[in-house]
């Protein structure tokens, strides 16, 4: 439990923090100020990092033993945030800072003995460093990884987004080592990240600041260290190229650039991947949200690779970063603007679209969504093979809940329908992923669930992209959950505790309840055939318990 009380101690933690630093920095006018390579148009304080560093380092200090590499770990962030927050507020010269990384690099690999060792199998060899070059690589390493996350951070919850993955990965790695002493500083940073998100989706009204990014950027360098080495592990070492893909990717690019065309090496510019993916035409949103799909299926393929050989790892993350760089260099070199490609203005395109219009209304997708949702709850009750616990028959309540509220004027029929359909969604959502009918399955989904799932979310997607309504949008942050679910619902289950069941459960979750939302949005919940289907349900549900009961008895 340690685990889960640190990750929600640091969420906490982290958003009251923010919002007290929030209103520090309005009274003190401690702001970053737009313009230059600057993507936001007003100021916007900079003091994020400090509240998701001490967000995370709290839960360490109270359930964990300070071994000597955490003592060097905490130490060394502790030296991180704050230089990193001076950089914020007055500026500090980049070989100042670069001491400061330096020295808590140094600490962490001399003194916490964190270090890189085994480079795993390429080919038939096992790579195996001397101390001599142990060191050397190990600091090397954590410096770049370090000013790589730095360097991602220039979109509003990319940087963050992208350590979501991430982190998320090292947990399941030091769970499968054994290393639970890892987990409660990981959770606890993983849960610090989706506090300060909560302020820095696009429009952000807070950014991490070089105190939140070189945190980060550190603390991913020396877990993965450490969950990677150990000697003739069958973890490969290579799986962090993966795992860390993008912000290595680019850093790699920009400063390959940088030195071939004689500019500062230190110097910002705008080469990075998100700001040439915004000069190909994407939006801010679009960029961030494309930047996420790629780490998402980066972190997808370092799970399925995991015991691979470094060698093949590395090739992938090779194969890949040229894809990436070569693929944007030509859409620059070529004057690629996607909105331009796609201008509705194109006569032919244009008359195809009032074409497409005229015989098919958009009102359709929330209908048929509608109409899907409605029959999975009537339906799937009667027809899975599980059995439901006698402490179901509290879903005979629901009826009666509803139909009171039907009677009664005020918002109570929408608070305690909603509810109502939520937690008949998740009862039988549960109740389908546990069920044992059925053969034909996709990583533990059955593939008609899977099918299901696939369709609502196309509808829902067309539907927003379509009717551009005001009432729902699909902000980053929600895209970036969704991705780390779908990630790890398609993770080998054996790579996973034995509650991997829950994953499943959490992305079906998410797809039926944001399209439920969507439906209940556009369509009064009075007149919406998902509440009456709900009614049903509950009533099945609560009568097979009732069976089971006196079956029983």
């Amino acid at each position: 439990m340690k685990p889960f009380i640190s990750f929600f101690l640091a969420l906490f933690t982290t958003i009251i923090l923010i919002t007290l630093l929030l209103k520090v920095a309005k009274r003190y006018h401690l702001y970053d100020q737009p313009g230059g390579r600057k993507t936001h148009a007003k100021p916007v304080p900079r003091l994020g990092g400090v509240a998701m560093a001490a967000g995370a380092i709290l839960p360490t200090f109270i359930w964990l033993d300070l071994e000597p590499k955490f003592k060097s770990l905490l130490l060394g962030i502790g030296a991180l945030s704050f230089m990193g927050l001076v950089d914020d507020l007055v500026r500090v010269r980049w070989h100042k800072k670069l001491l400061v990384q330096a020295a808590a690099a140094l600490l962490v690999v001399i003194y916490g003995g964190v270090q890189i060792k085994n480079l795993g199998f390429w080919g038939s060899h096992e790579i195996i460093l001397s101390p001599y070059l142990s060191v050397p690589f190990s600091f090397l390493f954590i410096l770049g990884v370090t000013n790589a996350i730095n360097l991602s951070d220039g979109l509003d919850g990319l940087a963050a987004g992208l350590c979501t993955f991430t982190f998320g990965f090292l947990s399941v790695l030091a769970y499968i080592v054994g290393l639970y002493n890892c987990l409660v500083p990981l959770a606890a940073i993983l849960g610090s990240i989706w506090g300060f998100l909560r302020f820095n989706t696009h429009p952000a009204s807070i950014f991490m600041g070089d105190s939140g990014s070189y945190f980060l950027g550190f603390s991913a360098a020396v877990f993965g260290i450490m969950c990677t080495q150990g000697y003739h592990s069958a973890i490969s070492p290579a799986i962090l190229l993966l795992i860390l893909g993008v912000p290595i990717i680019d850093t790699l690019c920009v400063m390959t650039e940088r030195l071939l065309s004689g500019a500062p090496v230190f110097m910002p510019d705008r080469r990075h991947i998100h700001f040439r993916l915004m000069q190909i035409g994407l939006s801010h949103r679009e960029a961030v949200i494309t930047i996420y799909a790629i780490q998402a299926l980066l972190t997808l393929a370092a799970f399925k690779m995991i015991f691979f050989p470094a060698s093949n790892v590395t090739l992938l993350f090779v194969g890949v970063g040229l894809t990436i760089t070569v693929g944007l260099k030509q859409a620059e070199k070529r004057g690629l603007n996607l909105h331009r490609s796609c201008n509705i203005e194109d006569y032919r395109f244009k008359r195809l679209l009032e074409r497409f219009s005229s015989i098919f209304h958009v009102n359709f997708l929330v209908y048929a969504s509608m109409v899907i949702i409605s029959a999975y709850l009537m339906i799937t009750p009667i027809l899975i093979d599980y059995h439901f616990e006698i402490t179901d028959i509290i879903t005979l309540c629901i009826p009666v809940i509803v139909s009171v509220c039907f009677f009664i004027k005020g918002p109570w029929l929408n608070i305690l329908g909603r509810l109502s359909i939520y937690y008949i969604i998740a009862t039988v959502t549960i109740a389908t992923l546990n069920s044992t009918k059925g053969t034909h399955t996709y990583h533990g989904m059955p593939l008609w669930f899977v099918v299901m799932l696939a369709v609502l979310s196309g509808c829902t997607l067309l539907y927003m992209h379509f009717a551009k309504s005001d009432k729902v949008k699909l902000t980053p942050l929600d895209l970036l959950i969704f991705l780390v679910t779908l990630a790890f619902s398609v993770t080998p289950s054996y790579l996973l505790p034995d509650t991997a069941i829950t994953y499943p459960v959490i992305l079906g979750m998410l797809v039926l309840t944001y399209t439920t939302e969507t439906t209940l949005d556009m369509k009064a919940i009075r007149k919406n055939m998902i509440l009456p289907a709900t009614i049903i349900s509950a009533l099945i549900i609560g009568l097979r318990s009732a069976i089971s009961l006196l079956n029983h008895t």
